[in-house]
């Protein structure tokens, strides 16, 4: 039983990440289209590398723990 917990909470903490991580494309994209980011282009430059951290350390996680022959 507490075995399955823990397995309950990791995948809704994952689905969660995913969700955020969505939602923050989806700002991104509609930052990029309206604008903002060449009105501020701080924020554009932290959030434009937030994303691109955040996608090649979950590559990195997928390629260590999958393995694809």
């Amino acid at each position: 039983m507490r075995q399955s917990r823990w397995v309950i909470l990791i995948l809704l903490s994952s689905l969660l990440c995913l969700i955020a991580y969505g939602l923050s494309v989806i700002d991104w994209v509609q930052d990029m289209q309206t604008g903002v980011y060449s009105q501020n282009r701080l924020e554009g430059f932290l959030e434009t590398s937030a994303q691109v951290s955040y996608l090649y350390f979950a590559i990195r996680f997928l390629r260590s723990h999958i393995n694809i022959s």
